[in-house]
This record gives structure tokens, sequence and C-alpha cells, in this order.
């Protein structure tokens, strides 16, 4: 199969009948209860999906779908969405079609994402607060309309492991802060500045001691 990285896609979004179209699966993250998330990126429509069982489940561990790979899917969009968590869809039928390498997945997102360069206050419309050497995470009082980004960091990410959880550290002259990494590959010391890298917000949770929920940042994988 062919792939045009020149291409430029687009069309709208139907709200009901199931979308037959190609997805490029872009991560696969871990969850608990041995399930993964499964982000990818629908061809045709230009845009970011999360993709779920067809009861809109989360997708079980040995689920088929891995990155770089394109599927032919045809999916509906979940109903009573909660912000900012608006990519959800159910697979209701799909087989594989090819795999690009990651280099040509990497081109492809260059060419067709709106992969945000700069600091961390350009993701998610700078709703992420930063506490300093502290998780990164957004609150009810600016809520984002998604929850998937690509972000060309201008400084890189150095792996630490702390209370047996996998983190990235990231420090410019503005933020001193760390992310979750719940990527499936083995995470490596340093994200060399200039990688692309996927980022997302986890689902809303009332962290101990506290009253108000948040999202908090997590780093998906790198391209």
């Amino acid at each position: 199969m062919a792939i045009n990285f020149s291409r430029t896609f687009g069309s709208k979004l139907a709200t009901t009948a199931p979308q037959q179209t190609d997805v490029l699966i872009v991560s696969r993250t871990q969850m608990g209860g041995g399930n993964v998330c499964i982000g990818g990126f629908d061809m045709s429509q230009n845009r970011n999906v999360r993709l779920l069982t067809s009861n809109g489940g989360n997708q079980p561990g040995n689920a088929s779908f891995q990155i770089g790979q394109i599927w032919k899917i045809a999916y509906t969009p979940k109903t009573n969405l909660v912000s900012p968590h608006t990519e959800d869809v159910m697979v209701q039928s799909s087989h594989l079609s090819t795999t690009l390498s990651r280099a040509d997945a990497k081109r492809f997102i260059s060419q067709n994402f709106n992969v945000i360069s700069g600091s961390l206050s350009n993701l998610f419309g700078g709703s992420v607060h930063s506490p300093l050497r502290a998780a990164s995470y957004i609150d009810a009082t600016s809520v984002p309309n998604h929850s998937v980004c690509f972000w060309k960091p201008h400084a890189s990410l150095t792996y630490t492991n702390s209370f047996n959880k996998d983190k990235y550290h990231y420090a410019d002259p503005e933020h001193d802060t760390y992310f979750a990494y719940v990527g499936i590959d083995p995470a490596i010391e340093i994200i060399p500045k200039g990688s692309i890298v996927r980022m997302s917000l986890a689902r809303w949770w009332t962290p101990p001691n506290s009253e108000s929920k948040a999202c908090y940042l997590q780093l998906s994988g790198w391209f």
C-alpha cells in the first residue's frame, strides 16, 4: 500500500453511521487491569481517535493494534464524552492493511499533524499547570477540547524512576516538571531534543488530600 505523505486529508465527521476509514496506530499505552489504550489517527477525517471496544470499553492487553500499523476500521463515535477526552470511538470492525516503519510514521506525523514546538506552555491551549518538581496537570479551571497532542520540545527529556514508576523530567527556564511514562516501548535514558513525543491527558482523577479533580499529563511515546 503506497502512502502519499504530502496528501491533505479532511472531511466532515458523521455522527451516527459507522465510519470506514484508514487509521494509523500512533500509540499503545499501559492501563490498569492489564488493558491498553490505543491511540490512532483517522487518515480520511484528519483527526485523532482513541480506539475503544465495540461497547465502549478499554482494549484488552492482547489487542492486535500496534504502533505504525494502518488498519481499515469501521467505528462509531462514543456518546456522552467528557472533555477533554473527545477522541473516543468504538471499533465495530477492523482489518490490517499495512505497516509503516518508524521513520515513515514519523514523516507522516510531521507532514500531517499539528506538531507543537517549543515550551510546555504551548500544549493544550496553555491550560497545563506545572508545579515546581512535580507532575503537570490540568484542572476544571481550564479544560481543553482535546486530550492528545504531538510535541517537539525544545529541551531533552530525561528518564527517572520514583516510587517504582517510570517518568520523564522536563526542564526549561520556566518549568521543572515530570510526566509519567505509560508507553509500551522500553524507556530510554534521554529522549533527545527535536524528537516528536506524543503527550496525553489521563482520565479525571481526584488526588489524595484534594477536593478537586485533575487530568495528569503523561508521555505515551516518541518518534
